[in-house]
């Protein structure tokens, strides 16, 4: 009823126009002028209603962009989240001919949040976030999980170049912090697993098979690499974390 409200004027004026010409066969300047006015006041509601409805427009797209990015992106850090893994894993394993995994748990965050408190535990996660996707190159994936657990997606490459890379972000995090004027160490340890196309189409029994890596790392002692070995069996092969000259990115 409201949207229809501004056009009973011009009804009327159509109405009142008609009368006037049937009866006097002639329309005076007077309707002639109140004809156009009120012609104006409708286009210019039109107009107006444009400017509103694309402006809407225009903020729900907005709001649906943001919607999507905080979706699929940790607040707090920016990385891609848990569901944005799962995507870009389903279609790496897909798509790709190789994929190879990188879990990262940290080591000696609960002390530096138990001592200096969660902004400042916030701030380490902020600082290794920008390390790893620092170390990493074009096409690699970061991802953080969840608490102080993060993931790396890498494609199309070889054992040794995995184990590079792993080494690299090993390196870049580990190195010296200050968080509020503290002097923190956080070090982290690394699980890697690889694929190569048609061996496995789940990510989560990549993901298995990564975590089952990352704890042998952590069971053997802060700083660690270890690789999973072996489809049929639970095989964990060490491998070394000291980096070669000229590792770190």
């Amino acid at each position: 009823m409201w949207a229809a409200l501004p056009y009973v004027p011009v009804l009327l004026a159509v109405v009142a126009v008609a009368m006037v010409q049937v009866r006097t066969g002639r329309v005076g300047a007077v309707l002639v002028w109140l004809m156009l006015a009120t012609f104006c006041l409708v286009l210019l509601r039109q107009l107006t209603t444009l400017l509103i409805v694309g402006g809407m427009a225009v903020v729900l797209q907005e709001q649906k962009v943001r919607l999507g990015y905080q979706a699929h992106h940790d607040a707090l850090t920016g990385l891609p989240n848990r569901a944005a893994f799962q995507d870009r894993g389903g279609r790496a394993l897909r798509d790709a001919d190789s994929v190879a995994l990188l879990l990262l748990d940290l080591d000696g965050f609960k002390p530096v949040n138990d001592s200096l408190g969660h902004a400042a535990g916030d701030e380490v996660l902020v600082s290794i976030a920008g390390r790893l996707s620092a170390a990493l190159r074009p096409g690699d994936v970061a991802c953080r999980l969840g608490g102080d657990e993060f993931a790396v997606l890498v494609t199309d490459v070889s054992d040794d170049e995995v184990l590079d890379l792993a080494r690299r972000v090993l390196s870049d995090i580990s190195g010296p912090m200050t968080i509020h004027g503290t002097p923190v160490a956080v070090g982290v340890s690394i699980g890697v697993t690889s694929s190569r196309r048609g061996t496995t189409d789940s990510l989560d029994l990549l993901l298995r098979e990564a975590d089952e890596a990352m704890y042998d790392a952590k069971a053997r002692g802060k700083g660690i690499i270890s690789r999973y070995h072996g489809r049929e069996g639970t095989t964990i092969a060490l491998v070394p974390a000291s980096i070669p000259s000229g590792g770190g990115g």
